[in-house]
Parts: C-alpha cells; structure tokens; sequence
C-alpha cells in the first residue's frame, strides 16, 4: 500500500488549544481506475475540502493511493486496509508521544465526501457521540442501511480487531448481499452489526446529517438530503452520473473561491469557529 501523509507529516503534538482533545486523524482512499477519469474532477475536489478542513483543525490528513485492484477485490475493500494502517499508526507512534496521554480517533471520508461546513469539529462530534469509553465507531445510517463512507473508528485494538474480521469476510458468502445492501466491505460492517451484540455495544448509530448528508440525488423516502449547514455533503452513489445537485444546483459549481476565503483565514489566524460554510461563499 502507497499512503501519503498531505498535512504535518510528522506531527507528534497537537496545538496548545487541543491539548486535552483527542487526536484526530482524516483518512482516504485514492484511485483511479479508467472508469473513473470522467469524474476525477469531482474525487479531486472531493479531497481539496478534505486537506482545506485537515489543516484548519489541525488534523493530520492520509492518503491510500493503491493501485486498482481487480474485479475479485472492488476497491471499497481497501478502505479496510488504510483505516488499520492509520490505526495502527497512532496506537503504535503518535499517541505514546503526546503528552498529556489521551485517546484517538480516525475519521474515514470517501473522496466523493465534500467538508461543506469547516466550523464544525470532529472534537466537538465525539464529545456528544463518543463519550462514552464502550463507544468505538461512531456511524450514521438511513431507513436501509448504515453508509461507510464516513465513519468515526477510535484507535484501540478493539478496532484493529473488529476491522481484521470486516476484512475476513472479503469474498465470503456469510453474509447476503442483498439483506446487507452490499457485496463490499460495507455490507460486511452491516452483517457484522446486525448479527454480533458485541458490535453493537460498541457501536453508536447516530443522525445522518450530523456526518454523512447525501446529495440531492439520492432522494428516496429515507434519504439523509444534505441541507445548508451541514457539516459534509456526501456523492454516495453518484458514480456513471453526469451530473450531481445538491438542492437543485449543479455540482460543476466552482469551489476556488472557497478555498481561497478559508486559505486568507488562516493566514490571518483568525479564530477556527469563525470557519464559513460554502455555501456562504
């Protein structure tokens, strides 16, 4: 596995301000199969909310850049693979250097998962979700299913543990696809949730649009439709689409004015709460 660190690679300390907090890190995943290249605009920004958001935070940001696999191992399962790299990383490396001693998160973001409000913190979502030291993944989900592509995993091997079984069951046939809504790593989080209380105990589902808001397309009657203000707005299964809405606008709008509001912000230190959305912008 390639994995790029794109924001203070060797950060050992947070900021003064965060010194009690939890360290927070941001991990996805990168490819691009042919099939892909008519949205890698899309992916590419995708990430550029992702970097922006990381280093106004403070939050280390990773990159898995594997190279496509084949069609007996979708992507998606790699997922799997960088979350238990960057696990392992701050288990093993970072925390035991930080002073004073406190726990970790890794936030998982898929590419197509845009940070849309930068005000909001991943501190502040665990302070109301992740309190509670039995929580270990903190997900959302909607009237089917739970949705992988943004999840909360707390660095503890109880995680490296229950992500060694997701990754077991890579090609198994435990679990029905179509009871679980999918033959990837996602349908194997589910089964796995649904089957063992043990998952469950330490599991905490919570409202979709607290972190994984869906774009307008996904309109069905149990979408989680992204509303201004939300955190992230989340392309789940946009791909073969030729165009993304998010409340009747068309995806193709522009983000650089964005990016250059937040930039100018933090090189004027001016305080991370005054973070806008982009939809103000």
């Amino acid at each position: 596995m390639t994995f790029q660190k794109l924001i203070s690679p060797n950060r050992t300390v947070v900021p003064t301000s965060r010194r009690d907090a939890p360290l927070f890190d941001l991990v996805t995943l990168a490819q691009r199969p042919p099939a892909y290249q008519m949205k890698r605009n899309m992916y590419a920004e995708g990430a550029q909310t992702h970097i922006v958001y990381a280093e106004l935070h403070g939050y280390d940001y990773h990159v898995s850049t594997k190279v496509w696999p084949g069609p007996d191992r979708p992507s998606a399962w790699h997922k799997v693979d960088a979350i238990r790299h960057a696990v392992l990383e701050m288990l093993m490396y970072k925390l035991p250097a930080l002073e004073p001693k406190r726990g970790g998160w890794i936030w998982w973001a898929d590419s197509d998962v845009f940070v849309k409000n930068m005000s909001i913190r991943l501190e502040d979502i665990v302070a109301e979700y992740g309190s509670n030291p039995q929580t270990q993944i903190i997900i959302a989900r909607d009237c089917l299913t739970i949705n992988s592509g943004s999840i909360l995993y707390r660095a503890s091997e109880w995680t490296l543990s229950f992500l060694g079984r997701v990754a077991s069951l890579r090609g198994s046939n435990l679990f029905d696809p179509a009871k679980y809504y999918s033959t990837w790593e996602q349908g194997a989080i589910n089964y796995l949730h649904e089957t063992d209380p043990d998952v469950q105990k330490h599991t905490n589902i919570i409202p979709g649009r607290v972190f994984n808001s869906y774009a307008a397309h996904r309109v069905s009657p149990c979408s989680v439709i992204y509303q201004p203000g939300d955190f992230v707005i989340h392309y789940s299964g946009a791909f073969g689409r030729t165009e993304y809405h998010t409340n009747g606008t068309v995806y193709k709008k522009p983000y650089a004015k964005f990016f250059r509001f937040v930039s100018s912000l933090m090189q004027s230190n001016v305080s991370r709460e005054a973070a806008p959305s982009s939809d103000s912008i």
